[in-house]
C-alpha cells in the first residue's frame, strides 16, 4: 500500500542567498506569529533574514528547497543557543 501521493517535480536543493529573504520570511511568517517552536516573539524582518543568511553561510549553511521554481522549504545551521527566549538558560548554567 503506498500512501500519500507521487510528487510531479522532484525538489531543488541549493543555497540561499541574500535576494531569497523576502520568501524565506513568509515560509517562516506562520510558525513565529501561531506556534512556540520558533522561540522568537516577532517575525523578522527582510533585512534580518538577509544578515541570518549571509552568517549561515559564512560558517554553516542556509539551504533552500524549490519545486518547479517555487520556494517550499528551507533549513539551515546556526549556533546553539542564540534566541532571546533561551536567555534565562544561559543566566542559570552561567550562575
Amino acid at each position: 500500500m503506498r500512501l500519500g501521493r507521487k510528487m510531479s517535480s522532484t525538489a531543488q536543493i541549493r543555497t540561499a542567498t541574500a535576494a531569497d529573504a523576502a520568501v524565506l520570511r513568509e515560509i517562516y511568517r506562520p510558525f513565529v506569529e501561531t506556534t512556540a517552536v520558533s522561540f522568537e516573539l516577532e517575525v523578522p524582518s527582510i533585512e534580518e533574514f538577509q544578515r541570518r543568511i549571509a552568517v549561515a553561510v559564512e560558517g554553516w549553511s542556509w539551504l533552500l528547497a524549490e519545486v518547479g521554481g517555487r520556494q517550499i522549504g528551507y533549513a539551515y545551521a546556526s549556533a546553539h543557543r542564540a534566541r532571546e527566549a533561551y536567555r534565562c538558560a544561559r543566566r542559570a548554567t552561567t550562575t
